[in-house]
């Protein structure tokens, strides 16, 4: 597999790192937009997923301000998956709070991706964030490899294939995803300066991975139908920028 200037892991439009995995395709938003009311705030709204040379969406790595910015990670809630790029949440805390900031999130992506680019993030970027805002997704979730195709796969209860529906139900058993989740956290304690505050979020309906988790709960639907939309995001902003600056 041939990385590209710096081994993170991003979704690629070659399908060379990660296949994109998006429930908001525009044959999907066809056939959802029948069902809705006219006045539905997605119906001629335009979504681009603009994604950069490292596979995220955000900036590029070379127009960020490293001097001041908030380092994201996540699932594809935090990249924003239905929300146009400027109603997603890092981009509103990072507009409030005047700073840059850069969006690692990956879409389908578990906790074995987040971990993996924060210290990929860590050990090859001089400048540190001057936060980090990472939030964690269900912990189902893990990376595999196609080998014929060359790339990289999400995988979780979605998957129809019966050796990973294994896999999931002997985790749970054998108490491997509470381990996963123990050992991130220890991770994050251990490689993160204490002079860099970080702030774990996740949705209230999934199993904790921290009691210091700041919760959130989707109150509106984005235009997949699926993902957090429009207030959910901003409630989030609200929430995190409620508990930087306090």
């Amino acid at each position: 597999m041939k990385f590209k200037e710096f081994d993170f892991i991003g979704h690629d439009q070659d399908n060379v790192t990660l296949k994109f995995m998006s429930s908001d395709t525009e044959q999907l938003f066809a056939r959802n937009v029948k069902g809705q009311k006219e006045d539905w705030i997605y119906k001629s709204c335009q979504i681009d997923y603009n994604i950069n040379e490292l596979g995220h969406r955000c900036k590029s790595l070379s127009n960020l301000n490293l001097e001041n910015y908030i380092l994201f990670l996540g699932c594809s809630n935090t990249m924003g998956i239905g929300l146009p790029l400027e109603q997603s949440f890092p981009y509103i805390v990072s507009q409030t709070l005047n700073c840059d900031y850069y969006n690692c999130s990956v879409a389908g992506t578990g906790i074995d991706v987040i971990e993996y680019n924060l210290l990929i993030w860590l050990s090859q970027i001089k400048k540190k964030p001057k936060k980090i805002i990472i939030q964690y997704p269900d912990h189902s979730r893990f990376i595999s490899k196609n080998i014929k195709l060359e790339n990289l796969l999400v995988c979780g209860p979605w998957n129809p294939e019966k050796n990973i529906t294994k896999f999931l139900i002997y985790a749970e058993r054998t108490y491997h995803n509470h381990a996963r989740k123990f050992y991130i956290e220890n991770l994050v304690k251990h490689v993160v300066s204490d002079d860099i505050q970080v702030i774990k979020i996740q949705q209230s309906a999934l199993k904790h991975y921290d009691t210091n988790a700041l919760l959130f709960r989707g109150v509106d639907k984005a235009r997949d139908l699926i993902h957090p939309g429009v207030k959910s995001h901003e409630s989030l902003a609200k929430l995190l920028i409620e508990n930087i600056t306090k």
